[in-house]
């Protein structure tokens, strides 16, 4: 499914459920130290490496905890919850 369609999509089902929607940019997300905020150095095409603070990490991962850093300046602006299910502790 494109990208747009996608987004399109979820836009309408969460309106339709009385859901907002935030579209966050990803550009340089997984370019950019989620510890240190510098760029860094792509060692292979999913692994970086951060030479500012040493930290050699997953881009996705990396990418993925930028976009919630992103999100969370959404939330203290706009009042914003986020609701986190509860889990057990593993046996």
């Amino acid at each position: 499914m494109p990208y747009y369609k996608l987004t399109q999509y979820i836009t309408y089902k969460a309106e339709w459920e009385g859901v907002g929607v935030y579209q966050i940019s990803e550009k340089n997300t997984s370019k950019t130290c989620h510890k240190c905020g510098q760029k860094g150095k792509r060692v292979t095409q999913r692994l970086f490496n951060y030479a500012n603070c040493n930290l050699e990490y997953n881009a996705d991962l990396n990418g993925a905890i930028n976009i919630a850093k992103r999100f969370e300046g959404y939330m203290l602006s706009d009042g914003v919850a986020l609701a986190q299910p509860l889990t057990s502790p593993l046996l």
